[in-house]
């Protein structure tokens, strides 16, 4: 059977054989069969073995194909599912993002309203203090027309006291209290130095500023009265809780006599009282004056104060007659107080080079450019001589000047121990050796830009002209 069936196989396949072997079949049927054909068969079982093995490799290759592709599809997929993961990400950042700006402008919205808001309530504010500042100034012509009226003497006339339209109370404890309803009222007030009657005051009920009502002491040229030894005094008076304006107030002098004085109340802190003023830099030509410095005052120094002691003393000077001009504007804070009389004192050992002026000075500020020396002790007036010093201390007492030599000087350099005359300086105003100036540097500056005999450093100024106002506190 085994025979038949290699021998049908072998006619099934020969025409395969014959085309792709390159045998012919027939040659087997030639001999005996089974001989014949062996070879053959030998052959074919050969090939068909070849055929298997071919087979089976490329059933192998097909299923390694078959398993990459799978590989690469499941990695298809995952990527395609990290991709979504992905896009649902950026899909929900993207809705944060949205919600995001949705409330940012939500936020931005109600930013505007409230910023709408506070403008709306700032002009509001704005009006109202117009308003205010329209009333304020109502209330202040009205209180000149007051003054005016007790100039003239129509708001008093021949009226009696005990009439009730001015009443009189024996102290500041009897005032009643200033607002609304008593404003414009006057009181007259007997004004007590040492226990001794010195005079009568009229004191009347204003609003002062935007319905802050108090009583202020009125005098015949306008200006508001205290009768403090100082402007130091009028800071804390008994019956004025306000911030008192620059400008004119009744003191009392080192003769407890009543003196106008010129109070600027607003610069560094204010109490400044105006105790001499120069039309030039020759300062040495200044005479001594028992009538009031003013602003609107002739020059001079005032010999109204020689006791009133001194904790600074200020230097303002200008290159015209108005402060708007101001090129300097400093002070000397001394280290021990000391009478106006006594301001000048010679070197003795302060290390002012030998010279006289203002020594033992704890430090000098400069006001106009806001800098302040904690070394600066002393600004040198003039040459050393007997009793020099007393000639410009004399300015302040009945006794007059008596200023001798060619120097004469006020000064502050904002780095150095010394300045003025015969030193450098930082600032100058009056006479080196006969030669008299104004000389200044840039605002905040700090270097020598004076020196001796007026001569100036580059990026400085002077001029030969000049005016000059004189404080102490």
């Amino acid at each position: 059977m085994k025979t038949l069936f290699i021998v049908v196989l072998v006619l099934i396949v020969g025409v395969y054989l014959e085309s792709l072997l390159g045998v012919e079949s027939s040659h087997c049927l030639t001999g005996r069969l089974v001989e014949s054909c062996t070879t053959t068969v030998r052959y074919v079982e050969e090939e068909l073995k070849k055929l298997q093995h071919s087979f089976q490799t490329d059933g192998k290759k097909r299923d390694q194909e078959i398993e990459t592709t799978k590989l690469q599809v499941r990695n298809l997929t995952s990527d395609l599912q990290t991709e979504r993961i992905k896009s649902q990400n950026v899909s929900a950042e993207l809705k944060e993002t949205i919600v995001n700006l949705q409330t940012d402008n939500l936020l931005l919205k109600q930013s505007l309203e409230t910023t709408k808001l506070q403008v709306r309530n700032l002009t509001s504010d704005l009006q109202t203090e117009r308003q205010e500042r329209i009333k304020s100034q109502n209330v202040s012509a009205e209180l000149q027309e007051t003054i005016v009226q007790i100039q003239r003497g129509n708001l008093l006339g021949n009226q009696s006291f005990e009439t009730g339209v001015v009443n009189s109370v024996s102290s500041i404890d009897d005032l009643p209290s200033c607002g609304a309803s008593t404003r414009g009222s006057i009181r007259l007030l007997p004004v007590f130095v040492n226990s001794a009657l010195r005079r009568d005051a009229f004191i009347i009920c204003a609003d002062l500023e935007n319905g802050k009502f108090q009583w202020i002491e009125v005098m015949t040229n306008g200006g508001i009265l205290t009768n403090g030894s100082s402007c130091r005094d009028l800071i804390e008076p008994t019956y004025l809780s306000f911030v008192l304006p620059d400008g004119l107030y009744n003191l009392t002098d080192s003769n407890m006599d009543s003196v106008t004085g010129y109070c600027d109340m607003t610069t560094d802190g204010g109490e400044w009282l105006l105790i001499g003023k120069s039309f030039q830099p020759n300062i040495r030509n200044l005479n001594s004056t028992s009538e009031p410095v003013t602003l609107t005052s002739g020059q001079g120094w005032s010999n109204r104060f020689p006791s009133i002691v001194v904790n600074d003393f200020r230097v303002q000077f200008a290159i015209s007659s108005s402060m708007e001009d101001t090129k300097g504007n400093w002070y000397y804070h001394l280290a021990r107080p000391r009478p106006l009389a006594q301001l000048f004192t010679s070197d003795n050992g302060n290390k002012c080079d030998n010279e006289d002026g203002i020594t033992d000075i704890e430090y000098t500020v400069d006001i106009r450019g806001g800098t302040r020396n904690n070394n600066h002790r002393c600004s040198a007036f003039q040459d050393p001589s007997p009793n020099s010093f007393n000639g410009i201390n004399n300015c302040f007492t009945s006794t007059g000047c008596s200023i001798s030599g060619n120097d004469g000087s006020f000064s502050f350099h904002g780095q150095n121990a010394v300045s003025g005359q015969d030193d450098q300086s930082t600032a100058f105003f009056g006479c080196d050796d006969g030669k008299c100036c104004a000389c200044w540097g840039p605002t905040g500056g700090q270097e020598t830009y004076c020196f001796d005999d007026c001569d100036t450093e580059s990026g400085s100024s002077k001029q030969s002209s000049g005016y000059a106002w004189f404080y102490v506190r």
